[in-house]
Protein backbone atom coordinates (compact mmCIF):
# COMPACT_ATOMS: atom_id res chain seq x y z
CA UNK A 1 0.00 0.00 0.00
CA UNK A 2 2.67 2.13 0.69
CA UNK A 3 4.49 1.65 -2.52
CA UNK A 4 1.41 2.29 -4.38
CA UNK A 5 1.00 6.24 -2.78
CA UNK A 6 5.03 6.73 -3.13
CA UNK A 7 4.69 5.86 -6.74
CA UNK A 8 2.05 7.77 -7.37
CA UNK A 9 3.35 10.70 -5.52
CA UNK A 10 6.46 9.82 -7.83
CA UNK A 11 4.81 10.22 -10.96
CA UNK A 12 2.89 13.18 -9.87
CA UNK A 13 6.39 15.13 -9.70
CA UNK A 14 7.81 14.03 -12.93
CA UNK A 15 4.85 14.89 -14.29
CA UNK A 16 4.52 18.50 -12.49
CA UNK A 17 8.57 19.08 -13.11
CA UNK A 18 8.09 18.27 -17.06
CA UNK A 19 4.88 20.71 -17.28
CA UNK A 20 7.19 23.48 -15.26
CA UNK A 21 9.60 23.04 -18.12
CA UNK A 22 7.05 23.26 -20.84
CA UNK A 23 5.97 26.65 -18.98
CA UNK A 24 9.29 27.98 -18.60
CA UNK A 25 10.27 27.48 -21.96
CA UNK A 26 7.34 28.34 -24.07
CA UNK A 27 7.34 31.95 -21.60
CA UNK A 28 10.86 32.29 -22.83
CA UNK A 29 10.60 34.40 -26.47
CA UNK A 30 8.03 36.66 -24.76
CA UNK A 31 10.25 37.94 -21.90
CA UNK A 32 12.55 39.36 -24.94
CA UNK A 33 9.32 41.33 -25.72
CA UNK A 34 8.56 39.36 -28.92
CA UNK A 35 6.09 36.28 -29.40
CA UNK A 36 7.78 33.46 -32.11
CA UNK A 37 5.64 31.28 -34.10
CA UNK A 38 6.61 27.49 -33.10
CA UNK A 39 8.88 26.84 -36.01
CA UNK A 40 10.98 29.58 -35.05
CA UNK A 41 11.83 27.31 -32.12
CA UNK A 42 14.40 23.85 -32.01
CA UNK A 43 13.76 21.53 -30.30
CA UNK A 44 16.28 18.35 -29.56
CA UNK A 45 17.98 15.51 -26.93
CA UNK A 46 21.47 15.45 -26.37
CA UNK A 47 24.07 13.86 -23.93
CA UNK A 48 26.35 16.64 -24.48
CA UNK A 49 25.02 19.88 -24.35
CA UNK A 50 27.97 21.97 -25.34
CA UNK A 51 29.08 20.22 -28.05
CA UNK A 52 25.37 20.31 -29.74
CA UNK A 53 24.27 23.82 -29.17
CA UNK A 54 27.33 25.24 -29.88
CA UNK A 55 29.68 23.38 -31.94
CA UNK A 56 27.15 21.38 -34.05
CA UNK A 57 24.25 24.11 -34.15
CA UNK A 58 26.23 27.17 -33.77
CA UNK A 59 24.68 29.03 -31.62
CA UNK A 60 26.21 31.81 -29.38
CA UNK A 61 26.27 31.25 -26.32
CA UNK A 62 25.87 35.38 -25.35
CA UNK A 63 23.32 36.40 -27.97
CA UNK A 64 21.37 33.32 -28.64
CA UNK A 65 17.99 32.80 -26.79
CA UNK A 66 18.19 28.64 -25.21
CA UNK A 67 16.84 26.50 -22.81
CA UNK A 68 18.44 23.65 -21.31
CA UNK A 69 16.88 20.82 -18.86
CA UNK A 70 18.16 17.67 -17.24
CA UNK A 71 15.69 14.46 -16.89
CA UNK A 72 16.23 11.62 -15.13
CA UNK A 73 16.06 9.37 -18.07
CA UNK A 74 15.97 8.94 -22.05
CA UNK A 75 12.59 8.16 -21.73
CA UNK A 76 11.19 11.28 -19.91
CA UNK A 77 13.42 13.20 -22.39
CA UNK A 78 12.10 11.75 -25.43
CA UNK A 79 8.72 12.26 -24.09
CA UNK A 80 9.56 16.14 -23.98
CA UNK A 81 10.69 16.33 -26.83
CA UNK A 82 7.64 14.87 -28.86
CA UNK A 83 5.54 16.96 -26.95
CA UNK A 84 7.51 20.04 -28.40
CA UNK A 85 7.43 18.05 -32.01
CA UNK A 86 3.71 18.00 -31.77
CA UNK A 87 3.29 21.56 -30.88
CA UNK A 88 4.27 22.31 -34.00
CA UNK A 89 8.44 22.92 -33.39
CA UNK A 90 10.96 22.23 -35.64
CA UNK A 91 13.34 19.25 -34.71
CA UNK A 92 13.43 15.48 -35.32
CA UNK A 93 12.22 12.70 -33.52
CA UNK A 94 14.30 9.69 -32.41
CA UNK A 95 17.68 11.29 -32.10
CA UNK A 96 20.23 10.87 -29.48
CA UNK A 97 20.85 7.71 -27.74
CA UNK A 98 20.75 5.73 -24.50
CA UNK A 99 22.27 9.02 -22.41
CA UNK A 100 20.79 11.45 -24.22
CA UNK A 101 18.64 12.88 -20.67
CA UNK A 102 19.40 16.67 -22.03
CA UNK A 103 16.23 18.27 -23.75
CA UNK A 104 17.06 21.49 -25.11
CA UNK A 105 15.16 24.00 -27.13
CA UNK A 106 16.40 27.55 -29.01
CA UNK A 107 14.95 29.97 -31.14
CA UNK A 108 16.66 29.80 -34.14
CA UNK A 109 18.56 32.65 -35.74
CA UNK A 110 20.92 33.84 -39.13
CA UNK A 111 23.59 31.80 -37.37
CA UNK A 112 22.30 28.96 -36.19
CA UNK A 113 21.65 25.52 -38.29
CA UNK A 114 18.88 24.96 -38.82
Amino acid sequence: MYWRRFLSRRKILHRYRLYRFVRKTLDLPYRQGYPVEPQDLYVGITNDVRRRLFEEHFLDEETDSFKVEQFNTVEDAREVEAFFLEMGLDGGEGGGDVDSVFVYIYLKSETSDP
